[in-house]
């Protein structure tokens, strides 16, 4: 399969999920209000925080075990379907559990939580996307998510239309997942396999390799949604699902961004290993590259910021006034976010991986630590300063903590000169000239 197809259509994935989400994001709000959409936001935060369990790391190394051990690859995908079964047993488990001591009065979130968590008995169906990653055929697992979320987007309107109760929407979420089953099972029928494959050559011996190979993958795994969900969850504990949801109106206008600073990072990103063995030529290009980000993301988060009243109000109307002051802030955490891909290329370049999750860690654990000792007292304006805090500590200050980092910090501070921005961009325009 063509290399630069496979690219294309996992790019054209991730790019066609994020704004179809956003968009439908914007109606679902409108037509729910605050209070129901904080109830969905902490539905989906809460088994994001107990989702990962599910991968149990095998993400990240599965598709390599698939194409070194070919012979073996039945025996292999089955175990690890097994594995995330398990893991997703679980995830349901821990994830309803803690709904009912944290919710227990909040019958509407306990239903709703209920019905999101079902999505995980079929998550561990995406086995068959990484086997097709192991054989070239990644085109064909992007093609198959955009059509079930396509078709999960056109259940999604239908609803915007007909319904206001918030079960719904929580629904979507395993509708999403059923119809990727189902294509599924469609492509191993095309390959001449089924999901009898998937349950009938589980190897006990391959499982307890693969549950060893991935298991030091999972504080990994843990930190990423810490950081991402728990600030959701806290609010909806401490103030209420209301709060909760003017704070995710805010923050759902600023996820796509992110998107943006990795896709560009990601492009620039064979250039800064090529010339890794050129360590003053690396730190030029790490410098204009870290220029670049953080001065457009600057100058984005003024205009938004600028302009947020009318954004909020046009986006949600009226009532999602109080989003706004969290907007404010949100926005500005915006620049740090955008230099954390560039540091994060950096150490893996360095061979320095360990690092990395020592900070996202230190991150995670921090912002949980200064929401849970903020949040009641000033409310869910609160959860956006630490957010602003932790990708400071995370992006920047984490770098000084060692010493093989705290070179990675002077490139950081020589970026600040706007001049090395511009440089930047009269190096692409002679690339692509």
């Amino acid at each position: 399969m063509n290399l630069k197809s496979n690219l294309f259509y996992l790019l054209l994935d991730k790019i066609f999920v994020l704004f179809i989400t956003l968009i439908l994001s914007i109606f679902t709000y409108r037509v729910l209000g605050a209070e129901k959409v904080g109830i969905l936001n902490t539905a989906q935060s809460l088994w994001a925080l107990f989702g990962f369990l599910i991968s149990f790391g095998l993400d990240t190394i599965l598709v390599k075990f698939l194409i070194r051990y070919k012979k073996k690859s039945k025996y292999i995908l089955s175990s690890a379907f097994f594995i995330k079964l398990v893991g997703s047993i679980f995830a349901i488990s821990l994830c309803l559990i803690s709904a009912n001591l944290f919710f227990s009065s909040d019958d509407s979130l306990k239903i709703t939580i209920l019905i999101i968590s079902f999505s995980g008995f079929l998550t561990p169906f995406s086995v068959v996307d990484l086997y097709l990653q192991s054989i070239h055929k990644a085109k064909t697992g992007a093609k198959a998510r955009l059509i079930a979320k396509l078709a999960s987007s056109c259940i999604h309107v239908v609803f915007l239309f007909n319904f206001i109760e918030v079960f719904y929407y929580a629904a979507l979420m395993v509708i999403y997942n059923l119809i990727l089953v189902v294509f599924y099972a469609m492509i191993l029928k095309g390959l001449e396999l089924s999901f009898k494959h998937l349950v009938m050559f589980y190897n006990k011996k391959i499982a307890r390799l693969l549950v060893s190979r991935s298991s030091s993958l999972l504080l990994a795994s843990i930190a990423v949604p810490l950081f991402l969900n728990s600030d959701v969850v806290m609010i909806t504990y401490f103030l209420g699902a209301e709060e909760a949801g003017y704070y995710s109106a805010a923050t759902k206008l600023i996820l796509p961004l992110s998107l943006v600073s990795t896709s560009i990072v990601i492009a620039f990103f064979p250039l800064l290993v090529a010339i890794s063995d050129k360590e003053n030529l690396l730190n030029e290009k790490l410098i204009e590259l870290s220029s670049f980000m953080f001065w457009f993301a600057f100058f984005i988060s003024i205009l938004l910021f600028s302009y947020s009243e009318e954004i909020i109000e046009m986006l949600y109307g009226g009532g999602f006034g109080p989003s706004t002051n969290i907007f404010n802030v949100q926005i500005f955490t915006v620049p740090l976010a955008f230099l954390g891909p560039v540091g994060t290329r950096w150490l893996i370049i360095k061979g320095y991986v360990d690092v990395e999750l020592y900070k996202t860690l230190a991150a995670a654990i921090l912002n949980v630590a200064l929401n849970y000792l903020f949040i009641r007292e000033f409310g869910a304006i609160a959860a956006t300063y630490t957010s602003l805090l932790s990708y400071l500590v995370a992006n920047i200050l984490f770098f000084v903590v060692f010493s093989k980092t705290r070179v990675f910090i002077r490139v950081l501070f020589r970026s600040l000169n706007i001049k090395n921005a511009y440089f930047f961009v009269g190096y692409i325009i002679k690339k692509v000239k």
